[in-house]
């Protein structure tokens, strides 16, 4: 998805929300200008590794490794936005488990989904958080580990 700047004349400020929250003011407004940041490993990788066994189970079993980290390509020198998941995925025989292993700085807001279905969510309104939590000397950074979960469909 492009990064998408616009008129100062056709954003207004949400009520009820952070200084930082804006939105356009209408439907029709276009950009002036928009870009994307180019994927490469630095940036956007996802590894997967099958794992032998997992607290004594002798069913297929797999981590994934999943990292995202990408500046503004409309900002020269902005800050790199980093979210990094580690999935633990287990076939059992009432179906497959995960496990979550997340590292993200606290702003703006993430999302996770595993097979359509919401496995994760980070809100940075909820949490007081702002686009200066992006600086490393805010030391904004969110660690999470989640218990062994049920998966509602097997994904293998």
């Amino acid at each position: 998805f492009p990064t998408k700047k616009y008129s100062i004349n056709d954003i207004e400020q949400v009520q009820n929300k952070p200084s930082w929250y804006w939105k356009k003011r209408d439907n029709s407004v276009q950009p002036i200008i928009e870009d994307t940041l180019q994927i490469n490993e630095d940036n956007l990788s996802l590894k997967t590794t099958p794992l032998a066994k997992y607290e004594g189970n002798n069913l297929s079993n797999m981590f994934i490794a999943l990292k995202v980290a990408g500046g503004n390509p409309l900002v020269n020198l902005s800050p790199t936005i980093d979210f990094r998941a580690n999935i633990f995925l287990v076939q059992t025989l009432d179906g497959v488990k995960y496990k979550l292993l997340l590292s993200h700085d606290n702003f703006p807001a993430y999302e996770l989904y595993m097979n359509k279905k919401l496995i994760y969510s980070y809100n940075p309104v909820v949490n007081n958080s702002s686009p200066g939590d992006l600086f490393p000397a805010a030391g904004g950074t969110k660690f999470e580990v989640s218990e062994l979960k049920n998966l509602n469909k097997i994904i293998y």
